[in-house]
Formats: C-alpha cells, sequence, structure tokens
C-alpha cells in the first residue's frame, strides 16, 4: 500500500446499490491526471499528491515556514511544507504559468494567485492539493484522510454523522462510512469557508444520497445568502485500501 512505485491501479467491483464493495489499492503519489479520473473532474482542476518524505530529497525549492509554524512540531512543518510542494504542482498541472508556493493568509488559509483557488489537505505520510482558474470554477475542496488514523472518530459519531447518514453507505464498514462522511464534509467545508467565512458544525450539511463515485448533501442551514438551507452539493468521492480522498468541485452556484 505505502510502495513508491507507480503500480497499477485496481479499479473495484459494486455491489446492487451501486456503491464500491470493497477499497480500491492506493500505491501513492498518483500522478494529477489519475487522480482526476478517479474523482471524474474536469482537465481545468490541476491535483498533484507528494509523500511527506520528498523533503528528504534534494529539491530546488523548500517552502518558507511561515513565523507561525517556527516552534511547530516536525511532523506539522513537513506537512506544510509538502502540502505546499504540492499546491505549486497542482497550480501547474492547472495551467498556472509559474512556480508559487501559497503562503498562509487570514484564518490560515492558503493565499493562492489571483484569479485561482485551491485546497491543500494531508494525512498520515501523504499531502495532496488542487488547484483551478476562478474562470471555470467558484469553489473547490479537496480532503484525503489515512483510514487508520482517524479510528479514533468512532467516539464522536453522533456529532459527525446522524444513523440516517450512515445507512446511505451501507455497503461499507463503520469505519469508513464514518471517515467517509467526515472526509466529504471536510470536502465541502473547505471548498465554501473562503465565501462564508463561518465556522459550521457537521450537521449544517446532511447526505441525502450515496453512489459509486458521488455524495449528495443538503445544506440544512443558511451558509450564507448564496448557499442558503435546501442547496445540495456534490462531493466526489474514492475509498483506497488506506486512504479516503474527497473532492468538492462547483463550476456556479447552481452545480449539485
Amino acid at each position: 500500500m505505502r510502495s513508491k512505485s507507480h503500480a497499477a491501479l485496481r479499479y473495484p467491483m459494486h455491489d446492487a446499490a451501486g456503491l464500491p464493495a470493497s477499497p480500491q489499492a492506493w500505491s501513492p503519489p498518483l500522478s494529477s491526471e489519475a487522480l482526476r479520473q478517479h474523482l471524474s473532474l474536469p482537465a481545468t482542476v490541476g491535483l498533484s499528491s507528494l509523500p511527506l518524505s520528498v523533503l528528504d530529497q534534494p529539491l530546488p525549492v523548500y517552502p518558507q515556514l511561515p513565523s507561525t509554524l517556527s516552534r511547530a512540531v516536525n511532523k506539522r512543518r513537513r506537512e506544510y511544507q509538502t502540502g505546499r510542494l504540492c499546491a505549486c504542482a497542482a497550480l501547474r498541472n492547472a495551467g498556472y504559468p509559474h512556480d508559487a508556493y501559497p503562503d498562509m493568509g487570514e484564518d490560515r488559509l492558503p493565499l493562492w494567485p489571483n484569479g485561482w483557488l485551491g485546497s491543500i489537505s494531508h494525512s498520515g505520510d501523504y499531502a495532496m492539493a488542487a488547484a483551478a482558474p476562478q474562470s471555470t470554477c467558484i469553489a473547490l475542496g479537496i480532503d484525503i484522510q489515512q483510514r487508520v488514523a482517524l479510528k479514533a472518530l468512532m467516539g464522536t459519531q453522533s456529532l459527525v454523522a446522524q444513523p440516517g447518514e450512515l445507512a446511505q453507505l451501507e455497503s461499507f464498514d463503520a469505519v469508513t462510512r464514518l471517515l467517509l462522511v467526515f472526509s466529504a464534509k471536510e470536502s465541502l467545508y473547505k471548498a465554501l469557508y473562503p465565501q462564508v467565512r463561518r465556522i459550521l458544525d457537521f450537521d449544517a450539511a446532511e447526505l441525502i444520497q450515496a453512489d459509486a463515485q458521488v455524495l449528495e448533501f443538503r445544506l440544512t442551514c443558511d451558509w450564507s445568502s448564496c448557499w442558503d438551507t435546501g442547496k445540495r452539493i456534490s462531493v466526489r468521492y474514492v475509498v483506497f485500501d488506506e486512504y479516503i480522498v474527497t473532492a468538492t468541485y462547483l463550476s456556479d452556484r447552481h452545480s449539485t
């Protein structure tokens, strides 16, 4: 699972409900094109994933740490720098003409180049980023979660997902169901937070439908005047042996 080779990916069988019957194998880091295919994202979205160990290799640039992380533990520093390397690669893969390593801005959000949107995530030994021009989308969020690392979530299940939401994913084991809903809501939140600038609980979005590649959520309260109660938003997902990846891509406010 943690092999650094680019072994062939194995697509899963699906059960009668259209949900994956078992996780897929993943030999990270995946190429931008492979990630895009798995998540069914348009070519205008650039993606990148890298292991934190990339920092142990000679690199032309090591992204500068913000002062707020000067005393952070080593793993947090490595997550930040690897995430910024992914962000630069994602921007390049989306067509941005320069190397850019987004600084940390207000609310700890990455400062993307003018006219561009993006999202960064990390979990376990890997970081991931997505980027796209604002001319093609209005909201973009990505999230990666290591399945083993978040088993502790089982003790807070009622805060993350209600029984009716988990029932939509009955073909998965209990841990995978919870992590998938958790990751999808994180992805949705990352996509909308730069616009709404509100801290919301997990019950602010409710899973109402699931198929083999997409989870559909309904906003249960007004996030803003544009993202109001009842708005439906789709989150793409893929479940691997050890990691879960979700992405929210909205081309306009009428996207679902």
